[in-house]
């Protein structure tokens, strides 16, 4: 075979996996206000979870979150994934996050981007990261327990 078949050969394998590739991906995409609120909470916030897991000798007590803007309910949802535990401890857990939000997260969403948002523009949740399941609720001030039917049994 010579040069330059394996040259044509080549360009040909590149132009078909060129043209396999997504072409959704390349699509304009319009953000609202809230997706990027969201957004920009998500990214400091997995900061805040770095520092906690480079400070912590046990990874599994930082938990894993989720914050995103629901376009249909038009809140932002911030899932919090952690270790198994009761009502009241997920209820400080909720709150030490709800206190980064008002004191870091919405002042700087305010000044910087000019986006008006307050607390109750979220949904906070505490989830089971084994199960998925989730434990408490927190949303415009008020908690909601959610029930476990294999809840007391388990701890």
């Amino acid at each position: 075979m010579n040069r330059f078949a394996i040259l044509l050969i080549f360009i040909c394998s590149l132009t078909t996996s060129i043209n396999a590739r997504n072409k959704n991906l390349p699509m304009p995409f319009s953000w609202t206000k809230g997706d990027f609120a969201a957004y920009f909470v998500s990214e400091g916030v997995r900061l805040e979870c770095d520092d906690l897991r480079a400070k912590k000798n046990n990874l599994q007590q930082v938990p894993s979150i989720l914050v995103f803007y629901d376009r249909k309910k038009e809140i932002i949802k911030f899932h919090i994934y952690g270790l198994k535990v009761r009502p009241k401890e997920a209820k400080k857990i909720i709150n030490i996050w709800i206190k980064s939000i008002e004191s870091i997260y919405i002042p700087e969403l305010v000044k910087r981007y000019d986006i008006e948002i307050k607390k109750e523009d979220f949904i906070l949740t505490y989830n089971d990261r084994e199960t998925e399941k989730e434990i408490l609720r927190w949303h415009d001030g008020k908690y909601l327990l959610i029930k476990i039917e294999s809840y007391r049994a388990s701890m």
